[in-house]
């Protein structure tokens, strides 16, 4: 609801692979706008989130993010994805970033245009199909379930000739913060924003924090 509508034109893409790190550099900025334009992207999704997580939690792997542009060349879709486990492995294990290890994220997925929201699936069907090997096993770990994506996908990968199967996680609780401090007080009692502003008034005048 409240998207804008878009032409069949506009929905004519092009898809590439990203594989170097150096491809992830050059579309920093097209990254961030795409993240920004859509406020169902998590904090997991933001470009310095996944960088950092690749740098120093991903272990060994190698990029296969999945971009799809626009006509006229404007990035509207993005699923990053690493190459997990080596060659040693007979099928190849795509993951998405941030969702393996210890250390793995939750409400991940693909950055999108929210203008896209209802083709996405079947966006994400054809990218795949086009893209990866037939015999690699995608593993959508932790996909944010916001605007319907993994039932959809599941709709959309058995017309793309891709087996599929769900499986559900356990529930992933999130709070709904205030925009700022000011707004975070506004919710509180009269009494206990009083005790709020008092401590804080006494740490922040402290030498001893």
């Amino acid at each position: 609801a409240g998207n804008k509508a878009v032409s069949q034109a506009e929905l004519e893409h092009d898809w590439s692979l990203l594989t170097a790190s150096h491809e992830l550099d050059a579309i920093a900025s097209e990254w961030d706008k795409l993240y920004q334009a859509n406020p169902a992207h998590s904090p997991f999704q933001a470009r310095v989130w996944v960088s950092a997580w690749l740098r120093h939690l991903a272990g060994d792997h190698e990029l296969r993010f999945l971009a799809m542009r626009s006509k006229n060349g404007e990035l509207r879709l993005l699923l990053p994805l690493v190459r997990t486990g080596g060659g040693v492995l007979a099928t190849d294990r795509l993951v998405l970033a941030g969702g393996y290890g210890p250390d793995c994220s939750d409400y991940l997925g693909c950055l999108f245009d929210p203008s896209i929201t209802d083709a996405v699936p079947g966006m994400l069907a054809q990218g795949i199909r086009t893209l990866l090997p037939a015999n690699a096993r995608v593993e959508l770990r932790a996909l944010s379930a916001e605007n319907n994506v993994p039932s959809g996908l599941a709709e959309a990968l058995p017309l793309a000739g891709r087996r599929f199967q769900c499986v559900d996680q356990f529930a992933c609780p999130r709070a709904e913060l205030a925009a700022d401090w000011d707004a975070y007080l506004a919710t509180l009692s009269a009494n206990f924003r009083s005790q709020v502003r008092r401590h804080y008034k006494r740490i922040r005048n402290s030498d001893e924090y």
